[in-house]
C-alpha cells in the first residue's frame, strides 16, 4: 500500500470517529458538508463512485436532505476528490461561515 493511501485511510478512520455514531452503531452524516468530505476521501482513497457511495450507504446513518440531494439526485457523481466544489445553495452557507470565521 502506497503511503498516500495509508494517509488518505487515516484521514477517513479520523473523519468517522469525529463524526460519532448513532444508537445503531452506523456513522452519522446529518449534513451536505460531511457527505461530501466523506465522499471525497473514499474517492481519493481509489473507489469508484459506485463503492464509495455503497460504502456510506453501509456503514453511516443520512438524513433525509443528505439522501435526497446527494444520493437521490446523484449529485454524488458531480463531486471530485481534491477538488473544492459546492452547489450553489452551499456556497451562500460557506461565504458566511467564512465571514465569521
Amino acid at each position: 500500500m502506497a503511503l498516500k493511501e495509508k494517509d488518505v485511510e487515516k484521514k477517513i478512520h479520523k473523519f468517522l470517529k469525529f463524526q460519532g455514531k448513532d444508537k445503531t452503531g452506523s456513522y452519522i452524516l446529518y449534513d451536505r458538508f460531511s457527505f461530501d468530505e466523506l465522499y471525497k476521501l473514499l474517492l481519493e482513497s481509489g473507489m469508484d463512485d459506485e463503492t464509495a457511495l455503497c460504502f456510506i450507504c453501509f456503514h453511516c446513518s443520512l438524513s433525509a436532505i443528505v439522501f435526497q440531494e446527494r444520493i437521490h439526485n446523484k449529485y454524488y457523481k458531480q463531486i471530485m476528490p481534491n477538488k473544492f466544489n459546492l452547489r450553489n445553495d452551499l456556497v451562500r452557507i460557506w461565504e458566511q461561515i467564512e465571514v465569521e470565521s
